[in-house]
């Protein structure tokens, strides 16, 4: 059954030759939704706030700002996007223009290893920003990065429980293995 918001996008020929150019497994992977770089105006926005009510920058501040900054929107945000675009990976290959939509390129005949690179990637990405509060215990960055990236994937599953609830979609993920027309097995 093909959901109402692919059937109401219109046919493929609708799609603009602009969203004809899919993406490379290369260029997805180290920015999954880099037109979404913006929402990192938010962090040095909050940081200008505290600073103010605070009274004062300091330079471990400045730096610590921008590790931060990085971490969340380099690792943290883009891990959280993969794991997305795992969960609707098959709604996405069907939509009319998925290859213009940034999305984990395809085709559905490479879900299981498009899906574990993405993981594993993603994984990596989070195990970094982990790593950073070990590797710079000087910014004492525990905190803040352990409440970004609980805080960043509880948002995102609160978001994806409602999103199913709402729409009554549900993430598919096809078999590794599947039946083709001739019977016999295929992976």
């Amino acid at each position: 059954m093909i959901p109402p918001e692919v059937a109401l996008a219109g046919p493929p020929s609708a799609v603009g030759a602009s969203d004809l150019r899919s993406r490379s497994m290369a260029g997805y992977l180290p920015m999954p939704r880099r037109k979404d770089l913006t929402k990192g105006l938010l962090i040095p926005v909050t940081y200008g706030i505290g600073v103010l009510s605070a009274g004062g920058v300091t330079g471990e501040s400045v730096v610590r700002a921008v590790v931060v900054l990085l971490a969340v929107e380099l690792l943290v945000y883009p891990a959280r996007y993969q794991w997305n675009d795992v969960r609707g990976f098959v709604a996405d290959q069907r939509h009319p223009s998925s290859s213009g939509r940034g999305r984990l390129p395809g085709p559905l005949s490479c879900v299981h290893s498009r899906i574990v690179t993405s993981c594993s990637v993603a994984a990596a990405k989070l195990l970094t920003a982990a790593a950073l509060i070990v590797l710079l215990p000087e910014l004492h960055l525990a905190g803040v990065l352990s409440f970004a990236i609980v805080g960043v994937f509880a948002v995102a599953i609160v978001y994806e429980l409602l999103r199913s609830a709402s729409t009554g979609r549900r993430s598919e993920i096809p078999p590794a293995v599947t039946q083709v027309d001739d019977g016999e097995l295929e992976q």
